[in-house]
């Protein structure tokens, strides 16, 4: 691979990279904390970067919108987290965390630190369409966690899924939305064979093509 622009960095900054690399990794042991709360589930900020990062890349993607770029809000909003914690609805009447400061001091020794700011800053500032899709994904991914807590018995997911629908900005978040409570979080894979394909694991004939 030599059709690509590298120019050597020093050791520092190559040692500042890597101490970053392990910072993110964090992400997956920072829990998100509204799920006591609820009563039921789980999930860690990690978990939910990635799956909002899929959502506001479909978003914008079918709206017109830059989708790799609202990919990279997403995949970046919540990084702060790592070292200030998940803050949730009670925490937040309480605690005012410093969160920019949080996010500087993370980027602090690596090169193109300015431009995960500059994410970070478009996100909250919530201007543009990619931060508004982007928004909109956050949401999205807490409304398909809350009716799967919904679907397995939590009476409590229903009040929290009404709360978030005011949170919505574009149009085709609020129909996916409406989507969302009207669906079963096993459909993409319960319903993709042939009852007969769970009981004898043998499919009809219409159904072969889906092997």
């Amino acid at each position: 691979m030599n059709n690509y622009n590298y120019t050597s960095l020093n050791s520092d900054t190559i040692k500042n990279i890597v101490q970053f690399f392990f910072e993110a990794g964090m992400l997956r042991y920072i829990p998100r904390s509204g799920y006591p709360f609820l009563g039921t589930g789980k999930e860690n900020v990690a978990e939910h970067s990635y799956r909002t990062a899929i959502i506001g890349y479909i978003l914008a993607k079918e709206c017109g919108a830059n989708p790799e770029h609202t990919s990279l809000l997403c995949l970046f909003h919540d990084f702060p987290e790592v070292r200030i914690g998940d803050l949730n609805y009670i925490n937040h009447i309480y605690v005012k965390a410093n969160t920019r400061k949080a996010l500087k001091d993370s980027i602090s020794g690596i090169n193109i630190g300015e431009s995960i700011l500059s994410l970070w800053d478009e996100y909250s500032n919530c201007q543009t369409l990619e931060a508004i899709f982007a928004h909109d994904a956050d949401q999205l991914d807490l409304a398909l966690n809350l009716k799967v807590e919904q679907n397995l018995g939590n009476p409590y997911a229903k009040n929290w899924l009404e709360n978030l629908f005011s949170r919505l900005k574009s149009s085709l978040a609020k129909e996916l939305y409406h989507v969302i409570l009207i669906s079963d979080h096993t459909d993409w894979w319960y319903k993709q064979k042939n009852k007969r394909w769970w009981e004898t694991r043998e499919l009809k004939k219409d159904d072969s093509h889906k092997k």
